[in-house]
């Protein structure tokens, strides 16, 4: 290593370490300049998005040629990742463009993460709906049904649910269950007052996924077992004669489990330090010959 390399990355000494305001101020900075350097790469990458990326007729936006030439002559993949990577960091961009336009957008601003996966996550949130993604940024709302109006949300501790150390998988899994078709039960099943009528059951293959390509392995899909719960608890007649007692819950978060574990999605998961390790791990040196 060059000599000002070295000096430039050598481990601060005892005397610049004192415990004072100046110390403090200068941690702040190289927060504040990370976290500003990582949303003008997102808002670039957004920009790029915009401006090279083009619907072939009735398939999926693709980048233009010219730029898929560019980007990969002057390998970005590098950086970047392979261009669908490149689409997440432009999508993370579009949160922080939208978040600037609110109205006291600096507080707000500052409750976003810095992961992209997270910023990721929020952008498919404010796909979905532009309201609730403002929601989320002050408050993490409940609700027991998806027709509940808004003046009868709860709220889940004092945290919202989008915040600087929000991580992609919390994100994923609230925007799953908010907009679930199918939500538990109000009215719980009384059984000193009730008999079992019948029970009937969905195959284990539900949660069957490949783990190379992520398909979904089975004949179901989740959605249709909340629509056919849904369409039960609309048929039963009104009052306390009948009751529907459902695990959908915990068969939503299995589900969903398995398919962040299969695919591309469990790449995503992977640990950074996994990937690097792997990646930057010399080939072992062959072994020498055994003697005779």
């Amino acid at each position: 290593m060059p000599a000002d390399a070295s000096l430039r990355y050598s481990i601060p000494g005892d005397n610049t370490l004192a415990l004072t305001d100046a110390l403090a101020r200068d941690i702040r900075r190289h927060f504040a300049a990370d976290r500003e350097n990582r949303f003008q790469l997102f808002l670039l990458a957004a920009g790029i998005r915009k401006r090279y990326m083009r619907r072939k007729g009735s398939q999926k936006d693709e980048y233009e040629e010219e730029f898929r030439n560019w980007y990969a002559s002057k390998e970005m993949d590098k950086l970047f990742g392979q261009l669908p990577n490149l689409a997440k960091y432009g999508a993370a961009g579009e949160v922080i463009a939208h978040t600037a336009t609110l109205k006291d957008s600096e507080k707000y601003l500052q409750r976003l993460p810095t992961s992209m996966r997270a910023l990721y996550s929020t952008h498919l949130l404010l796909q979905r709906d532009k309201k609730l993604f403002e929601v989320c940024l002050t408050i993490h709302p409940t609700r027991k049904s998806v027709d509940e109006p808004q003046s009868e949300w709860g709220m889940k501790g004092d945290t919202p649910l989008i915040h600087p150390d929000a991580t992609s998988q919390e994100i994923d899994v609230f925007v799953e269950r908010w907009f679930a078709t199918h939500q538990p039960s109000q009215s719980p099943v009384n059984k000193e007052k009730m008999v079992l009528l019948a029970k009937f059951y969905v195959s284990k293959d539900l949660f069957a996924f490949d783990k190379k390509t992520g398909q979904h392995l089975c004949k179901v899909d989740i959605k249709e077992v909340e629509e056919l719960l849904g369409e039960l608890q609309r048929k039963l007649p009104k009052g306390k004669v009948f009751a529907v007692e459902d695990d959908i819950t915990k068969i939503r978060d299995k589900y969903y489990k398995a398919k962040r574990r299969s695919g591309s999605a469990a790449k995503i998961l992977a640990k950074p330090s996994q990937r690097i390790v792997k990646s930057k791990t010399k080939p072992s040196a062959k072994k020498a010959p055994k003697k005779s």
